[in-house]
């Protein structure tokens, strides 16, 4: 299958302007990332987990995930993690779309 033909992850970097901040995005477009290679699979979930390790969660499912003290509006369901200059500009005023 073509989608599980490439050991790339891709990476969609969110625009900041004064005015707003956007989400990006990384992941991969495997249906599988195990179908690639195992070593593959390794590589991506370090990457995931650093994330996790170095950003904070500031939107998700459960409702604790949600930061009231920050202004996020955004239409999706999926998970949030935010890096520490997002954070900080978050936590300055700057709206998260």
């Amino acid at each position: 299958m073509v989608s599980n033909s490439s050991h790339v992850l891709f990476w969609a970097p969110g625009p900041v302007t004064d005015s707003n901040i956007r989400v990006s995005n990384i992941g991969s477009q495997a249906d599988a990332m195990g179908t690639i290679s195992a070593d593959y699979e390794r590589w991506a979930n370090r990457v995931m987990a650093w994330i996790r390790r170095k950003g904070t969660k500031v939107w998700g499912l459960e409702q604790s995930a949600v930061r009231p003290d920050l202004d996020l509006q955004l239409s999706f369901v999926n998970t949030i993690y935010t890096l520490p200059d997002a954070l900080s500009a978050l936590k300055q005023g700057t709206p998260g779309r």
